[in-house]
């Protein structure tokens, strides 16, 4: 198990990257690469997400077993998303089923839009990947992306 010195440390740079992402998501924005902004903007969410789940994972596990899950877990997009959205909540209150599916369900769909934005489908002529995200989802995410990170930049862990 990590000290929680440790735990910081790699909180404080997982938040430190998900702005390199973020401001680089807003660049190409700018340039009207919204799609590969989107997908960086879900990376950024992405490394809020692996922060949540290492301090999570600090409070909760306490063997070799559970490391390895967290690492697992850590390389799985949607679970790190999800993490990232549902942080803010963990432990706050109880959560209903239907709250908690409702942010696998938006965890989903971030990572369906930014796969259907990254990649050419050799099997469609017509297949246009810049063309299947739109403008406005992108600034949507980078809203709720820019809102995470600063939620957790003013945040502190204790033990």
């Amino acid at each position: 198990m990590m000290e929680l010195e440790k735990i910081k440390k790699i909180r404080l740079r997982c938040i430190s990257h998900a702005n390199d992402l973020l401001n680089s998501s807003k660049l190409l924005l700018e340039k009207g690469l919204h799609n590969i902004a989107y997908h960086l903007a879900a990376l950024a969410l992405e490394e809020i997400g692996k922060s949540v789940m290492l301090v999570v994972g600090h409070a909760s596990i306490s063997s070799q077993k559970g490391i390895r899950i967290l690492k697992q877990a850590g390389e799985d997009h949607t679970k790190k998303l999800f993490w990232a959205l549902w942080g803010p909540t963990f432990g706050k209150k109880d959560m209903s089923k239907e709250q908690i599916d409702s942010f696998i369900d938006l965890s989903n769909k971030i990572h369906l839009i930014r796969l259907s934005g990254l990649y050419v489908d050799p099997f469609q002529d017509t297949y246009e990947p810049s063309k299947l995200v739109s403008p406005e989802e992108t600034k949507n995410l980078i809203s709720i992306a820019e809102a995470r990170i600063k939620m957790e930049e003013y945040s502190d862990i204790k033990e």
